[in-house]
């Protein structure tokens, strides 16, 4: 479960918060941005794995030891921003 997820459902419970007059379209802007973040954390992931790929497969398993290019990591979802 996202931070976003834990967010909503605890500004749900609120229910002061939720005779706010934009509250409804808060919570519709964090859930898009919680999709959008998803969507962005595969695209990474996925060029993750390419450059992986490419790091381990001959021949360009010898430029990346010449380089010192190491093996990328994959963003989880406990991975912090501040961890990145």
């Amino acid at each position: 479960m996202s931070g976003y997820d834990g967010l909503v459902r605890e500004a749900r419970s609120i229910q002061s918060l939720q005779r706010q007059p934009d509250f409804d379209r808060i919570i519709d802007s964090l859930e898009r941005n919680a999709v959008e973040l998803q969507g962005a954390q595969r695209y990474f992931n996925a060029l993750v794995r390419e450059h992986n790929i490419m790091v381990e497969s001959f021949p360009s398993a010898i430029v990346a030891i010449l380089l010192r290019f190491p093996k990328a990591e994959y963003l989880s979802d406990s991975t912090q921003l501040s961890d990145v």
